[in-house]
């Protein structure tokens, strides 16, 4: 993305710019715990997949200026972590005894102000949270299941 579009989303200096590739490998580790819990068919699995999520998220939300990643400007980061954590803010409304976003209140506001921007609404179909929560129910898992 940042070599294809104008302008940079990634900083000059060559340590916040690893330290944001850092973060971005972190999105990527998200997404693979978040296909793990929708996969997870045992209650005992999912919580454990949750636990790990969490923990990324608090690394995310240590790391984070707000209410974007460096403040009030969309990085690289933001966008990509987007779709890995909107779709866990709908696995959280989903199964909220698994208490993924607990405890991290600049997540929160993350969500609120990246979900809303207009680029992030134009970019997935209208019914991307149905066709997400039907991953869930047709895998059996456990979070399928408290939606079911």
């Amino acid at each position: 993305l940042d070599e294809v579009t104008e302008g940079s989303l990634l900083p000059s200096d060559p340590l916040e710019k690893a330290q944001h590739r850092a973060m971005i490998e972190l999105g990527s580790a998200i997404l693979a715990d978040g296909w793990l819990l929708a996969v997870a068919t045992e209650e005992e699995d999912a919580r454990r997949h949750a636990r790990a999520l969490h923990d990324k998220l608090r690394r995310f939300e240590d790391a984070m200026v707000g209410p974007l990643y460096t403040g009030e400007s969309l990085s690289l980061v933001d966008a990509a972590m987007l779709p890995a954590l909107l779709r866990l803010e709908w696995v959280d409304q989903m199964a909220p005894s698994l208490e993924l976003l607990a405890g991290l209140p600049k997540v929160r506001r993350w969500l609120e102000v990246g979900g809303a921007r207009p680029s992030v609404q134009r970019s997935s179909v209208a019914d991307l949270r149905e066709r997400y929560q039907q991953i869930f129910i047709k895998r059996g898992s456990w979070v399928g299941r408290q939606i079911a």
